[in-house]
């Protein structure tokens, strides 16, 4: 559920959601047919955004909304996501959650530099890693901040260092 800068609420996933937005915000409404009209109909602008959100990490407005869905009121709810409060507020959200899985071990794998972590990336991806996350040294400095972070991380002098943090999981 999400309040418009005009006061508007939005409800994505109520059946009328879309023609809600279109009847209380049809300058919105139409801006949002006609970006997604824009980018669909421009390759290279299409295939950017493709490229773009084919990432995992992919931060910020959803823009592959626009090519994905159809209705303005379904790329406004994916659009809110990664907005940070620039569209509207989050009044409320409901999350589908995946099933945790019986096992998981996690592993930080530090190196001296970014180049170094990401020459080391392929061969850690090819050992069925369930996920991977890239901390930069300032992610590194931030998490020897943290309450109850492991002597590895806090004793680590932070220089140009770079972590992959690395899950694995099963059953």
């Amino acid at each position: 559920t999400v309040v418009l800068p005009s006061g508007t609420v939005v409800d994505s996933g109520a059946p009328d959601a879309d023609e809600r937005l279109r009847v209380l915000e049809p300058e919105l409404y139409q801006g949002l047919a006609g970006l997604a009209r824009r980018v669909r109909e421009n390759p290279a602008s299409a295939s950017a955004v493709r490229r773009q959100f084919s990432m995992t990490n992919t931060k910020g407005y959803g823009l592959d909304s626009l090519l994905d869905f159809d209705r303005p009121g379904d790329m406004l709810a994916l659009l809110i996501v990664g907005s940070e409060g620039t569209l509207g507020f989050v009044a409320e959200g409901v999350f589908r959650t995946v099933e945790r899985p019986a096992h998981t071990a996690t592993g930080l794998l530090v190196f001296p530099d970014l180049e170094a972590a990401n020459a080391a990336l392929p061969a850690v991806v090819d050992t069925g890693a369930a996920t991977v996350e890239l901390m930069d040294s300032l992610s590194l400095k931030v998490g020897q901040t943290l309450k109850g972070a492991p002597a590895v991380v806090r004793d680590l002098a932070v220089r140009d260092h770079t972590a992959l943090l690395v899950e694995y999981a099963a059953g």
